[in-house]
């Protein structure tokens, strides 16, 4: 996640997302922003849905209006905190995410203890899961999730979910197939997803939670219209 990318379209079905968790289920949220440095891109074309009420606003109007406001009054991540958001937990050190393996560990240790209490973890990472071209601790490390990292979580009882931003060179049917083996590789189980315009959200649920998911997907699609597409594993 970086700031200057707050409101953009993704984000806007992000917190969609997270606000229809909470408000059709009892888990408590840990959010872990994953926070790193801005950098000079633009995407201003992916914020062109504030100027576009009427085609965007009836999805989530509360959401829709907060975002619009922040948009106007500057980037900052920190104003989503218990704002459009207050029934989640939310990891938001005064320092960014480093490419440091040292610092990184540092960052986690302290968003384990954060999340004691939750049931589903949420990681916003720039671009997504780890590839192999970039290994843990090194440059641009800062920019994914380790499947080491998403494991040890998901052994200790949380779901997580986890955005992952879509790759223009690989079809969204390879991108999700890969994700899936990899998944089950280094989980131990198959993941959900959430298909968005320019990301893709997946869940690794526990058991215990698939119900619950199970019952939520459906929420999800009628308030998104399909916006929103919701791609199950084999166990839901």
């Amino acid at each position: 996640m970086k700031n200057q990318y707050f409101c953009d379209i993704s984000d806007y079905y992000k917190y969609g997302l997270l606000r229809l968790i909470t408000k059709h289920t009892n888990l408590n949220i840990g959010v872990c922003w994953m926070l790193t440095k801005d950098d000079d891109k633009k995407n201003d074309k992916r914020k062109q849905y504030l100027s576009q009420p009427e085609r965007w606003q009836h999805y989530d109007p509360n959401l829709y209006e907060f975002l619009k406001d922040c948009y106007c009054h500057g980037h900052d991540i920190t104003k989503i905190d218990k704002t459009i958001l207050p029934a989640c937990k939310f990891h938001s050190p005064s320092y960014e995410l480093e490419d440091n393996a040292g610092a990184r560990q540092q960052y986690f240790n302290e968003f384990k203890r954060l999340a004691q209490s939750c049931d589903l973890l949420f990681f916003d990472p720039d671009t997504g899961m780890e590839v192999p071209s970039t290994r843990y601790g090194c440059q641009d490390s800062s920019k994914f999730l380790y499947w080491s990292e998403a494991r040890q979580l998901y052994e200790l009882g949380y779901s997580v979910l986890i955005f992952q931003h879509h790759k223009r060179y690989l079809k969204h049917e390879d991108l999700i197939s890969r994700l899936r083996e990899e998944s089950l590789t280094n989980v131990g189980n198959v993941p959900s997803f959430y298909r968005t315009t320019y990301a893709t959200f997946l869940l690794i649920a526990q058991n215990a939670h698939l119900e619950i998911f199970k019952e939520l997907n459906k929420t999800i699609e009628a308030a998104w219209q399909h916006k929103i597409k919701v791609e199950v594993s084999q166990k839901l």
